[in-house]
């Protein structure tokens, strides 16, 4: 007889590692760094509760720096919209970033330049994405550019990297020089957003400035729906309900009959 004590021994280290691996989305923080969403990136990033049980995951991230003095991702703070008010008073979530740019052309670099690239991709739970709001406040002087453009590649749940083709790019969403703007952009119902955004202020000449103090990303969303995979659960539960409520309505008609002899009153 062959031993398998040993075999159930691996077994069930190698499902703790495997459970111990795999992690679940944790709320993000309220208030935090490009940084600490860089981290939580190793959990699957992190999620944003809005409301009757739906909820935004952000996960993916990247950050891109370019430039002399450009912060680095532990520099770029940002405030949780969870909700904020975006055009028209809708509620919107998403992040508002503080990326602190800010250069003012000299002699000896007249056209100084910061840049930031960051990606992140944006799954809604129970609900699906209708519009994107999109803030920038910024402020350029002379020859000086302050600049932040927006892709948004709008795809379905099951296909998040757009295998199947059912994705829909959206590019150069918010182009703006200076002062705040503030754009709203309405979609179909998505379930999955990859976002694209490059934050840069270049001075232009010398004695030119730019700054960027604050650029937004939140989504507007539609009722609370359920996911595919909710219907095909509840479809499951429901066949297998009426599965098990056959079966005990057949093992009572056979215990009846089995107390029943013929010509003999019930039992």
């Amino acid at each position: 007889m062959r031993n398998f004590s040993g075999l159930s021994a691996y077994l069930l280290v190698s499902l703790a590692a495997v459970c111990g691996a795999i992690a679940a989305p944790i709320p993000c923080l309220t208030t935090g760094t490009y940084q600490d969403l860089l981290n939580s990136n190793a959990g699957g990033g992190c999620t944003i509760s809005v409301g009757a049980g739906a909820s935004l995951i952000f996960s993916n991230f990247t950050f891109t720096p370019a430039g002399v003095g450009t912060p680095a991702a532990s520099g770029m703070g940002y405030t949780l919209d969870e909700p904020g008010i975006g055009i028209g008073g809708v509620p919107i979530f998403g992040f508002e970033f503080n990326p602190g740019l800010s250069v003012t052309g000299t002699v000896a670099n007249p056209n100084a330049i910061q840049d930031i690239l960051i990606t992140y991709l944006v799954v809604p739970v129970g609900t699906a994405i209708v519009s994107a709001h999109l803030l920038q406040n910024a402020a350029a002087t002379g020859a000086g550019i302050a600049q932040t453009s927006e892709d948004l590649t709008f795809c379905i749940a099951s296909d998040p990297n757009n295998t199947s083709g059912t994705c829909r790019v959206f590019p150069g969403l918010l182009v703006s020089t200076a002062g705040s703007s503030h754009l709203e952009a309405t979609f179909g119902a998505w379930t999955s957003q990859m976002v694209s955004k490059d934050i840069n202020a270049s001075s232009g000449a010398v004695g030119g400035t730019a700054t960027v103090s604050e650029v937004r990303d939140a989504v507007d969303l539609t009722a609370v729906v359920p996911e595919a995979a909710t219907y095909g659960f509840v479809s499951v539960g429901l066949l297998a309900f009426g599965y098990l409520a056959r079966r005990r309505r057949a093992e009572g008609e056979r215990s009846n009959d089995a107390c029943l002899p013929i010509d003999s009153a019930p039992c």
